[in-house]
């Protein structure tokens, strides 16, 4: 496993666990929601930051043509997700509000945090598929 697929995974494992542990926490009302999401991003910001820059060993390649396409088509791919988050969202937000209603501002951070998580997430798994078609030894 090259450190590209560690910090998919990783960042995959940060992101999508701690949402989930936040959403449990909020449903047993222990904490206020917004507090809690805000340092649940914190600690998965810090976990993502720490996984990024912790693998660097001198004199190995750490990435390659092959990482760089991976890494290009995983993030077309988190955008055309963000994107269509966006559009569903707003669909949604019309439905929801009618023409002349408005967004409460509190709900405009958590969907902020959606858009991140989501590209996020569907970039891990983007690289985490692609690495998995590799050949022998992920060649």
């Amino acid at each position: 496993m090259n450190s590209s697929q560690k910090i998919a995974l990783w960042t995959l494992i940060g992101f999508l666990v701690l949402p989930c542990v936040g959403l449990i926490i909020i449903s047993l009302r222990i904490c206020e929601p917004t507090v809690l999401l805000i340092s649940l991003f914190l600690i998965s910001l810090s976990f993502f930051l720490y996984m990024k820059f912790s693998d660097r060993k001198k004199g190995r390649v750490a990435f390659d043509e092959r990482d760089e396409s991976i890494k290009k088509k995983a993030s077309h791919a988190a955008l055309t997700a963000v994107v269509l988050y966006i559009c569903l969202l707003f669909f949604i937000l019309r439905w929801k509000f009618g023409e002349n209603g408005s967004v409460p501002i509190n709900k405009l951070y958590t969907y902020w945090l959606g858009i991140f998580i989501i590209y996020v997430a569907v970039e891990s798994i983007a690289i985490l598929v692609q690495y998995g078609r590799g050949g022998k030894e992920n060649e």
